[in-house]
C-alpha cells in the first residue's frame, strides 16, 4: 500500500470523501479514518 503524506489524508472541502477515496483508490472507511486521526490531532 502506497504511503500518503497528511497533507494529503484529509479531503479538501469542496469535494466529498467519495470522490477523493474514488480519485485516490482507497476506501471511504480509510479515508473517514484518516480524517478523523487529523482532525483530533490538530485539536
Amino acid at each position: 500500500m502506497p504511503r500518503y503524506s497528511e497533507e494529503r489524508k484529509a479531503p479538501p472541502e469542496n469535494y466529498s470523501v467519495a470522490e477523493v477515496a474514488a480519485e485516490e483508490g482507497i476506501s471511504g472507511t480509510t479515508l473517514y479514518g484518516w480524517l478523523k486521526t487529523t482532525v483530533s490531532v490538530s485539536r
